[in-house]
């Protein structure tokens, strides 16, 4: 979809990944790692897109200001992350998570890091009652090694994914008060 947009970069550590990715045809894909081996210029992108990276990075900051030192002055960061520590889950643990995190989190790591014009909003809102009722029920039951990653049947899965992307229609005028994960935009100030 973002090599519909303009050209595609892309770094990844882990060599099956990076196979699969350059197997694609669609951008430049590098080896490379949050925070200290990017293999990229500073300054030369207008547009870096972390999804689903950060709560990989034992330490998001440095990870934030390395995206952020990518970016040319007034270029723009979107960052997706997984929401709310209270839905921790064997999910979470067997993909290398470190954390999950709040909007007032995200925008302070973000703020911290160097980007202005912030703005954050939960999103996966409107299934957020059934999900957080399944993983909270499936924790205090200590049922953590359940495989969430599986997917329901077709049928459902068609419904769940037109539910979800239902929002994308309104997170442009609305800021969500909950959802499963979180969506923030910044930018690299005039410096």
């Amino acid at each position: 979809m973002l090599a519909t947009l303009g050209e595609v970069s892309a770094f990844e550590p882990h060599p099956f990944c990076l196979d699969h990715a350059r197997s694609r045809g669609i951008g430049d894909v590098r080896p490379g790692q949050l925070p200290y081996d990017i293999p990229f210029e500073r300054a030369s992108f207008d547009l870096v897109a972390a999804l689903d990276v950060l709560e990989h990075l034992a330490d998001d900051h440095s990870g934030l200001v390395a995206l952020r030192n990518m970016l040319r002055p007034a270029g723009r960061i979107v960052v997706t992350v997984p929401a709310f520590m209270s839905l921790w889950s064997e999910h979470d643990a067997r993909h290398h998570h470190y954390r999950r995190y709040t909007k007032v989190e995200l925008e302070q790591v973000a703020s911290s890091a160097g980007f202005d014009e912030v703005r954050c909003s939960y999103f996966n809102t409107i299934l957020f009652p059934a999900i957080a009722g399944i993983r909270l029920i499936k924790n205090r039951l200590r049922h953590l090694s359940a495989n969430d990653d599986a997917l329901p049947p077709w049928i459902l899965n068609r419904m769940l994914a037109k539910i979800f992307a239902a929002e994308r229609h309104l997170i442009k005028w609305v800021n969500f008060p909950a959802g499963t994960s979180l969506l923030l935009t910044g930018r690299r100030p005039y410096e």
